[in-house]
């Protein structure tokens, strides 16, 4: 529970249990000199870079809460985390493309074979499409 420090602050009480946090409210009660400092609230959770245990502990949580807990070897998930550089959604978006480039292949497992072929500096180039009419 938030509240003012002084009485003269009873907006900061209606504020928070009215729900009232809109620009609008604020030139409207408190006058035009608050404005510029409601347009800058913003709430941010900074976050410090994981260890790779951490992110491994992390991952395999929500493998099993998704249901396939092996659907990743073991080495792999080691070789992500390791990559991930302790960032939680780069690891995350990694493995979502990986689970794409399996599911187009229809693989039941996902090894670093994989990982290797969708993540090469140097990737494969597509085939030619070659057209219906031939000469």
């Amino acid at each position: 529970m938030l509240c003012a420090a002084d009485p003269g602050g009873w907006w900061l009480e209606y504020l928070v249990f009215r729900g009232l946090w809109t620009a609008a409210w604020f030139a409207r009660e408190l006058g035009r000199d608050l404005l510029p400092i409601a347009s800058r609230i913003r709430s941010r959770l900074r976050l410090e870079a994981l260890a790779p245990k951490e992110l491994r502990e992390c991952f395999n949580h929500l493998c099993a809460a998704a249901g396939n807990s092996k659907l990743m070897t073991d080495a792999l998930v080691h070789t992500l985390c390791e990559h991930a550089a302790g960032n939680l959604r780069l690891l995350m978006n990694m493995a979502n493309e990986l689970l794409l480039a399996a599911s187009r292949q229809e693989r039941e497992q996902i090894d670093e074979a994989l990982y290797f072929e969708t993540f090469a500096l140097d990737p494969k180039p597509a085939r030619a499409r070659t057209s219906a009419r031939q000469p």
